[in-house]
């Protein structure tokens, strides 16, 4: 599995035949580093939930490089299959873009080859007064759990990869160290973290020396940079 960062919670992963985009929010081109027309074809599309530093539809409209109807629909490519939850649908719906599936929590789908299994997240707590937000985490391949905005799966996930959200306004540091060494992955990847800038990140430092001697690796990667697992 190779896995390659574009920024906040946006990775991409190649496994087989599939090339999975999950997450490419607005966040992600904010410093104008990433375009969206700078990023890699997919077959896979993965949305956690709907706020826009997650799902920003302006930005998939060029990713997905859809097709138009007569009608101005916007409808994806026929190999191209979005996995999200309703909320998002809706949403995309509402953006003209059409033909995404809901994975509901313990559902699996086998797509281009690669399992993925939706997983119960809840989105993390910001604030009495901001509405809950509907979250889906995926488990792709057996191997990669992203949990969109959780650090609090309310299912049992066994995960040799984690990508693990370190900085928010609906968690604590403290969390997201005790998500990482409860799951107990073999490697940690940090997502969640436009906010930070290289090379001085103290979080990672927090997460880096928490994780020592617990033989799980932090593995912060930069914009643009892939790894193989």
């Amino acid at each position: 599995m190779r896995i390659t960062k574009y920024g906040h919670s946006c990775l991409y992963i190649e496994e087989g035949e599939a090339r999975i985009l999950i997450d490419p929010g607005n966040y992600v081109f904010k410093d104008s580093l990433v375009k969206p027309e700078d990023l890699p074809e997919c077959n896979v599309l993965l949305l956690t939930h709907e706020h826009p530093d997650h799902t920003y539809p302006e930005a998939l409209k060029i990713i997905l490089k859809n097709k138009h109807s007569e009608n101005g629909a916007i409808a994806p490519i026929s190999e191209l299959v979005i996995l999200t939850n309703t909320a998002v649908r809706k949403v995309l719906e509402q953006n003209g873009i059409t033909g995404s599936a809901v994975l509901g929590r313990g559902e699996e789908r086998i797509v281009h080859g690669v399992t993925i299994r939706g997983i119960a997240c809840d989105h993390g707590h910001i604030a009495d007064h901001i509405p809950h937000c509907e979250n889906v985490g995926f488990f792709i391949g057996e191997r990669l759990l992203h949990p969109g905005d959780c650090v609090a799966p309310s299912e049992e996930v066994h995960a040799e990869i984690l990508a693990v959200p370190v900085v928010a306004p609906w968690m604590a540091v403290r969390e997201g160290l005790e998500f990482v060494k409860k799951l107990k992955p073999k490697f940690a990847i940090p997502i969640h973290d436009a906010i930070l800038r290289w090379p001085e990140m103290p979080w990672y430092m927090i997460f880096q020396t928490g994780l020592k001697d617990t033989g799980i690796e932090f593995v912060p990667l930069k914009i643009g940079e892939a790894r193989e697992f």
